[in-house]
Formats: C-alpha cells, sequence, structure tokens
C-alpha cells in the first residue's frame, strides 16, 4: 500500500510568526491531499539576516515555537519532519546552539530528535556554521506509518557512512534530508548526491528545501531550492525549481522498496567491519579517565590510558586512532606476556603523533578482544568506584574504513 508523503519548499525569513503561517498553509495543503507525513525545509521556523540572530532566536524543544507546531501536528492528525531546528540547549554556551530534527507524531507528540553530526563549514560560501552551532553525536532512527524514517539534515548527505548505518543498522527505508543548500554547492551537486544516496542504500529519499532569497536587508542569503524525491531506484518522482514554493506530493511504496531489494540483494554484500561495527567505551566526553585491566590493585601499578575524548574518534585501519586535536594520551608499562602497549612508559603527547597512534591501536585492539577483563576508571576515584564496562557509559564508535 502507498502512503503520501508531502515534500515542501519555502523561503523562510527571520520572522518566527510569518514562517509559521507559511508552514501552517504548507501543512494544510498537504493534510488535505491525504498526506500522512509531511517534510518541512532545515531552518523552517526561523533563518537569520544578521550574524547573532540564530542564537538571539533558539529556543529548548519544549519552548513555545515547537508546541506550535506539535498543536498543527495534532490537528491536522499528520507526522511532521522538522529539521532544522535552532535549539538551545542548557550547559551550552550562550554563542552555540544546536541544528535539530524533530519527528513529530499525528498525537502532537516529539516522537524522535537528531541534532546535525556534520556540521558546514565552506568559507567560500559565506557560511562556517560550526561558528554558532554544536555538532550532534547520534545517529537516529523512528518508525513511522510510512516506513521506518532515517532522519538527517542537509549537509549530512555527503558522508555516506551515516546514511549505510541507517540503512544497513537501523532498517532506514525512507531517508529525510531537509535542507538549505547554498547556491554553489547545490547548482553543482545536490540532484548527485540525493538520487546517490538513494541508490546506495535502496531507499526513498526526502529532500525538503529552502528556496530563493531569504532577506533583502541583511546577508541577502539566498537557498538553492529543488527540493526533491527519489525512490529507491534512484529515479526523480518530485522536483521543484529554484525559487517556487509550495508543496508537492509523494507516494511511497513499500512493494516498490522490496521489489528493488529483492533485485539487487545490497544487504546480503554489506560487510559491517567496513562500517562501524567496534564500540569501545571510554568515558565522559571532555573530561579524563583511564581504563584499567580488572584485577590491578593500585592506579600506580596498573596499565592506565587516560584518554581525553571528542564526540566521535576514528580509528582507520592501518592510519590508526584520531582523536581531537586536544585530546591527550598517556602511557604506562604493561605487564603482561603480549602487552597491548609495550616498552617503557611514553610522556604525555599528543594523539597525532605516529607513535602514539601505533600504541593505542593495539591497546584499543586488547580492550576489544575481550572488553569484560577491563574496567573504566574516573581520576581520583578509589577502586571500589571502578565501573564495568557497559553500554550506559558513554560509546566511543570505531570506524574502520
Amino acid at each position: 500500500m502507498a502512503l503520501r508523503v508531502g515534500l515542501c519548499q519555502m523561503t523562510a525569513r527571520n520572522d518566527k510568526e510569518i514562517n509559521f503561517q507559511i508552514c501552517r498553509d504548507l501543512v494544510s495543503e498537504a493534510a488535505s491531499q491525504g498526506c500522512t507525513l509531511v517534510a518541512l525545509p532545515e531552518c523552517f521556523a526561523f533563518i537569520g539576516a544578521q550574524k547573532g540572530e540564530a542564537q538571539a532566536a533558539a529556543e529548548a524543544l519544549e519552548g513555545p515555537t515547537m508546541h506550535r507546531y506539535c498543536e498543527l501536528a495534532k490537528e491536522k492528525q499528520l507526522w511532521l519532519s522538522l529539521g532544522g531546528f535552532q535549539e538551545k540547549v542548557e550547559g551550552e554556551p550562550d554563542d552555540k546552539i544546536l541544528n535539530t530534527h524533530v519527528i513529530v507524531n499525528s498525537l502532537g507528540e516529539i516522537a524522535s530528535v537528531y541534532r546535525k553530526i556534520h556540521l558546514f563549514d565552506a568559507p567560500f560560501t559565506g557560511l562556517v556554521e560550526s561558528q554558532q552551532t554544536v555538532a550532534g553525536t547520534e545517529v537516529v532512527s523512528c518508525a513511522s506509518p510510512v516506513g521506518q524514517l532515517g532522519v538527517t539534515v542537509c549537509y549530512d548527505v555527503r558522508f555516506p557512512e551515516l546514511y549505510q548505518k541507517l540503512r544497513f543498522e537501523h532498517g532506514a527505508e525512507i531517508l529525510l534530508v531537509p535542507s538549505a543548500f547554498s547556491m554553489p554547492t547545490g547548482r553543482a551537486h545536490w540532484e548527485l548526491l540525493m538520487r546517490t544516496r538513494a541508490v546506495e542504500t535502496q531507499c526513498y529519499v526526502i529532500a525538503a528545501a529552502q528556496a530563493g532569497q531569504h532577506n533583502e536587508d541583511g546577508n541577502k542569503r539566498c537557498s538553492w531550492g529543488h527540493a526533491m524525491a527519489v525512490d529507491p531506484w534512484g529515479k526523480v518522482l518530485a522536483e521543484f525549481d529554484g525559487s517556487s514554493t509550495g508543496v508537492r506530493v509523494v507516494e511511497v511504496d513499500q512493494n516498490v522498496l522490496q521489489d528493488v531489494r529483492q533485485k539487487m540483494l545490497a544487504q546480503r554484500w554489506s560487510v559491517p567491519r567496513l562500517r562501524s561495527v567496534c564500540r569501545v567505551c571510554f568515558i565522559t566526553m571532555g573530561s579524563a579517565g583511564s581504563i584499567v585491566k580488572k584485577g590491578q590493585a593500585k592506579v600506580s601499578h596498573t596499565p592506565v590510558v587516560p584518554v581525553r575524548v571528542a564526540p566521535a574518534p576514528t580509528a582507520h585501519a592501518d592510519e590508526g586512532f584520531e582523536i581531537d586535536d586536544e585530546a591527550l594520551v598517556t602511557y604506562n608499562s604493561w605487564e603482561d606476556e603480549d602487552p597491548p602497549i609495550p616498552g617503557t612508559p611514553m610522556p604525555t603527547c599528543r594523539i597525532d603523533h605516529r607513535n602514539a597512534v601505533r600504541n593505542t591501536n593495539r591497546f584499543l585492539r586488547n580492550v576489544l578482544k575481550d572488553p569484560a577483563k577491563f574496567v573504566a576508571r574516573f581520576p581520583g576515584q578509589e577502586e571500589d568506584c571502578q565501573q564495568d564496562i557497559r553500554s550506559e557509559e558513554v560509546e566511543v564508535e570505531v570506524l574502520r574504513f
């Protein structure tokens, strides 16, 4: 059975009330055509014209703006894809926000929340997103009446490993890519990227978009438009031009999706170890801690590797374990027949030093072989505060390419 999705294109401004009325009209039109899900673009609620406006406009998800959209979904009895929303989070600096994609169900409840992982830093376009935005860390999918949703935002589309993970580990069937693409990058890559993500994952891609010039008296930002829906075979089902606004109705058919997947058995040949199958539980992001071998009595006598980690360290099979520039690793000797970190204690050094990388890889391989032999320790804790490594601790993914 085919279900209907409303693909939207709009030109948001730096006025929440105007934008809500535009979105309300789009959602009402989609509802009148029997849509189960309506996809609105990135910056649907607000797009700044001056530096600092986005931060000033940011709200918590419990705030009045998101409440209005939740009520709209409930009133129209459909699901909304709202991304990205300028989210203000307690504990973040005043000049930093999150770019958040919110899925709201037909009861007006928030069903899923994704914080954009990949930030658009492209100075040649005039946009450096990391100056105002904190990157997310969690891959998010969400069950919905139209299928399993892979929840992403805009620039994420350039990073295929995210979509491979959504497809083969989260079971995604529909990839949502709400966007506000810049003019030069959209002209060069928009259609190519959307169709590629659809083909390689055998998923529907629904890419709502901002279009046209957003203001005349500020930064005069323009967005590429061309909101697009693509089927699992790479066929473009619907596409806007670069300036018009409105709703196009797209049918998402599970029979079509399964037919494509049965014709080409991509999942059979998907190799998990080439994606991100290994997980090591380390410590809270940004703090110092260590992993020590069970059975050792004192920290001073144990093989200790204190690590301060960035959001997503990655390990390349031949090149080593990478953490952010600030991360430091300290090595002590291992009293072991097959030490993962051989030799005498090494001084504290930056993680990008080749020897440090090599030794850290050896240590990680040892932990990955049998994580039950290790415990997590935080500086200043006594022995009775040791904690077994488990999923409740912060998980750092080891990606292999």
